[in-house]
């Protein structure tokens, strides 16, 4: 309905009320018309506006966790390989004394290393008690990262080194104008563990130091014509020396 018809009808309803018995008190038909058309035009403009809808929320999608693979180590005993022969010692240092050489190619089974220092401790090969071998001659190989931690033992006084026994000999002389030259080689068994190496005597007066584990020595020296020789060998370390093995002998 459009407002000029509104406006027309409510006209007339005045009219018509002016001859209906008086009974309460109506409000003015100005007052009446502006109620109706405030009333109209919020009609209309709910009839103009389109509704809308609220969409529904979709809840989040939830992901699978991706199965994550477990891996176990593949464990292989710890090993270690001697390039060249090596003193295996009672612990980790030369103060301690000699169990056993290990041999160059030889392989043996590491049970545990120090905190510190390049020392490993392995499976004697020539015996029950473990060693402590040096690893400057050594490669370790296998699951290297499960072995023990072991506390070195403490060092002990070492007491004389064995003496070497056997000693052989064998000479040359040659005359030199004056005197002789003899060239002199020497071989002893090594019986000691705990040297820090091996001193030779030329007539009582000292002519080399070797280190540990020699068992030979050669030189050439000097006489009078006619003159005896005489070479003695003795093991050493931080106690003292051993007793000498001696040989003598003259040039013919």
């Amino acid at each position: 309905m459009s407002l000029a018809r509104l406006l027309a009808f409510f006209a007339i309803l005045a009219l018509t009320a002016c001859n209906l018995p008086q009974a309460s008190p109506v409000p003015p038909l100005e007052a009446q018309a502006a109620t109706l058309v405030a009333a109209t035009l919020h009609a209309q403009a709910m009839m103009a506006t389109p509704a809308t809808s609220q969409p529904l929320s979709t809840p989040p999608a939830t992901e699978t966790p991706t199965p994550t693979a477990t891996i176990t180590p593949t464990y292989a005993t710890p090993l270690l390989k001697v390039s060249e022969d090596t003193n295996c010692r009672s612990g980790p240092g030369q103060d301690y004394e000699i169990v056993t050489v290990i041999k160059a190619g030889t392989q043996v089974e590491i049970l545990g290393r120090p905190p510190a220092g390049n020392y490993w401790v392995v499976r004697n090969p020539a015996g029950s008690n473990p060693c402590w071998l040096w690893g400057e001659y050594a490669t370790p190989s296998g699951s290297i990262h499960t072995v023990p931690s072991v506390t070195p033992p403490p060092t002990a006084t070492p007491g004389l080194p064995a003496a070497p026994t056997n000693l052989r000999y064998n000479f040359i002389c040659a005359y030199n104008g004056v005197g002789t030259d003899v060239t002199t080689t020497l071989e002893w068994n090594d019986n000691a563990r705990n040297e820090k190496g091996y001193r030779i005597y030329r007539n009582g007066t000292f002519a080399a130091e070797l280190p540990p584990n020699t068992t030979t020595f050669a030189e050439t020296a000097a006489i009078p014509l006619g003159a005896t020789m005489t070479y003695s060998v003795e093991a050493f370390n931080d106690t003292g020396p051993s007793s000498r093995a001696t040989i003598s002998f003259v040039c013919p």
